[in-house]
């Protein structure tokens, strides 16, 4: 394969200005497919800050097409403005990659040679962990999204996830052609030790997963650890509203600011208590060289490599046990130089798995 390839890559969310997992994640297979694949990127709906060619599509339309899914019992809600009317695209491509499951009606809409789908993680799985937590507008908007997903994944020559576990879920549901492309971070950079006993949480508290799992921490775990005199720092969108002893929540931060909380602390802690994906700032902690401890079930969208060099939980006990060993300097040592060889930098997973596409991705021949 070669740089005679060509490629559209198809998005809802911008890639050129990544902040979050997603951004970044789309920011890899940008970066990935451009070490094969000399790519045209398009990005519909969403919010735009790149050059590259957008759609707009406007948040009225969005409601009607929400309103009329909701009249016609056509659910997941949450897709409705990406099933009709997608954009044409011009140009013959030999691949036709569209990102996550939003682009995934307008990626089977372009002729292509070969169609990709990088769900990054299964929506489907991702609710299924949910069924005995809150419900919330995003939840609700997702109902149905488990037999969307499949249908519309089958329909792909090849489907692309995080997590092996997420591959499973598929696999398991039909869709025969998955590979697990692994989340990467910003940069590999062990920093110099620091004090164990400064705790470190990173995470958008808009997104579940990560509210729920800091608030059953800050509930079971932090009473206790703060009597031991730990520190806990709070970093990400709404974490500066919570208030507690010993913890300061600083809210969101730039990558400069963000790289400073990493050095000062010594441990990372990820209290995530559902499966589905890989959470991208446990990566960052390891690629930090920070010892990194959460529950085993939020840790299991992990490599192979990943688990074993996180410490995953799976009781209380083990968390205060855990944080207590971690401050004897020979332990800390050594965990924190397990991670910085697991993970690698954005872009590179699906530069490799770019590279092992079968040959119908190649350019035809000429007449």
């Amino acid at each position: 394969m070669s740089k005679a390839a060509k490629a559209v890559m198809l998005t809802a969310v911008d890639p050129t200005d990544p902040r979050q997992g997603d951004q970044w994640r789309a920011w890899g297979l940008w970066s990935g497919l451009s070490d094969v694949f000399d790519v045209t990127m398009l990005q519909w709906g969403g919010v735009h800050r790149g050059e590259h060619p957008h759609f707009p599509l406007p948040e009225a339309a969005r409601r009607r097409a929400r309103w009329n899914s909701l009249v016609r019992r056509h659910f997941p809600l949450a897709m409705a403005g990406y099933r009709g009317h997608p954009p044409a695209v011009e140009g013959a491509y030999d691949l036709v990659a569209g990102f996550q499951l939003k682009c995934a009606y307008w990626a089977l809409a372009v002729p292509g040679r070969f169609h990709l789908l990088d769900l990054t993680d299964s929506l489907g799985l991702y609710l299924s962990e949910f069924m005995l937590w809150e419900w919330t507008p995003h939840r609700v908007g997702l109902l149905g999204v488990g037999p969307e997903e499949v249908r519309l994944a089958r329909q792909f020559d090849e489907v692309w996830v995080a997590a092996g576990r997420d591959a499973e879920w598929l696999r398991e549901r039909g869709v025969p052609h998955v590979r697990v492309v692994e989340n990467g971070v910003p940069r590999v950079k062990p920093l110099p030790p620091a004090d164990p006993a400064q705790l470190l949480f990173v995470g958008n508290l808009e997104y579940a997963p990560n509210r729920m799992g800091l608030s059953h921490f800050l509930e079971q775990l932090w009473p206790v650890l703060v009597r031991q005199h730990f520190h806990l720092t709070l970093v990400g969108k709404g974490t500066e509203r919570i208030k507690r002893p010993g913890l300061t929540g600083k809210g969101l931060v730039d990558a400069q600011e963000l790289e400073q909380c990493y050095r000062a602390a010594g441990v990372v802690v990820a209290p995530i208590l559902v499966g589905a994906g890989t959470p991208t700032k446990v990566l960052e902690g390891l690629a930090y060289g920070r010892p990194v401890v959460g529950w085993r079930v939020g840790l299991s969208g992990l490599s192979p490599a990943q688990r074993g060099a996180v410490l995953s939980m799976r009781s209380q006990s083990e968390w205060f046990h855990t944080l207590a060993e971690l401050r004897e300097p020979s332990v800390w040592a050594d965990r924190a130089r397990r991670g910085p060889r697991t993970v690698k930098p954005w872009g590179r997973a699906a530069a490799e798995a770019a590279r092992q596409l079968p040959a119908s991705t190649s350019p035809a021949p000429p007449d």
